[in-house]
């Protein structure tokens, strides 16, 4: 089954997770009342991007199986394929931001700790800042540009950017009457930190988010999933994380899932996504 959205020209793929067993036909059947259309993202927003170092690549193996008279030869042939990990599908983000957001940034401001990863060399106009930036320099960023759209990245800085009152006023408050959007480029979903780290307040504040492909700690997803979609949640957005990070990810280079969670969404059914950007063939929706 598959939806056309009439602004974009683009086709929705609902991938079966009813073959799986975790949609009925009844769920399916409803889903005629629900219309999906581009762009993704109405700003302000926040975003996380979320995945393990190294997320970026993906080794396949592919076995075959040779019979030569009465001998049976195994070969086993191992493929390098690269897949969308956490600075590439930034990078997308920025790329398809006039299609992705409902209004382009005037102005990017990319902080960063140790690398720019050559954000600076595909992205000229970008404002560099090493290290997470004081309340003082935020709210004069805040005072400068908010007369239009624009977005502050934190990249590798999530310890300092949950760990300070930053983060907190950045997702709760200023985002919105500033007109900022936040994106969060980090290695975990669940920060640890002190009881007065903000990870939780900026987690429950933010609207989308983006995981790369992961073998280490699946269970986050079986929770993050319980939380979003109520007690059965969590089964679904764990099969939903592997197959758009597995089986995807070898055929087209996409490989992260997509969750949003937009307060203004009308509806629950259609909550994860992949293949968003261009050039990553047809929209894929997951039922939930």
């Amino acid at each position: 089954m598959r939806y056309k959205s009439p602004r974009s020209h683009e086709h929705l793929h609902f991938t079966s997770l009813m073959r799986r067993g975790l949609v009925s036909i009844l769920t399916i059947i409803t889903m005629n009342c629900i219309e999906l259309n581009y762009p993704f993202f109405n700003n302000p927003t926040s975003l996380i991007i979320c995945g393990p170092t190294g997320s970026g690549r993906i080794l396949i193996f592919y076995n075959e199986i040779f019979i030569i008279t009465k001998w049976v030869t195994l070969f086993s042939v191992i493929k390098l394929c690269s897949i969308a990990g956490k600075t590439t599908i930034l990078k997308k983000l920025l790329r398809d931001q006039d299609r992705l957001f409902t209004s382009p940034f005037n102005h990017v401001i990319y902080c960063y700790d140790e690398s720019t990863s050559g954000m600076e060399l595909e992205f000229p106009d970008l404002l560099l800042h090493q290290g997470i930036p004081t309340e003082e320099t935020i709210k004069k960023w805040c005072q400068e540009y908010s007369d239009t759209p624009w977005c502050i990245i934190f990249d590798d800085l999530s310890k300092e950017y949950h760990g300070t009152s930053i983060g907190g006023d950045l997702s709760t408050k200023l985002s919105h009457h500033f007109n900022v959007t936040i994106i969060v480029v980090k290695h975990s979903l669940y920060q640890s930190g002190s009881k007065k780290d903000a990870s939780r307040l900026i987690t429950l504040n933010t609207h989308n988010f983006i995981f790369t492909r992961s073998l280490r700690d699946l269970s986050t997803f079986s929770c993050f999933g319980r939380q979003c979609l109520g007690n059965k949640g969590g089964n679904t957005m764990l099969q939903a994380f592997i197959d758009a990070t597995d089986s995807r990810g070898g055929e087209n280079g996409a490989g992260y899932l997509l969750v949003t969670l937009h307060p203004l969404l009308s509806h629950r059914k259609m909550l994860l996504f992949t293949n968003i950007f261009t050039g990553e063939g047809d929209l894929i929706g997951y039922l939930t």
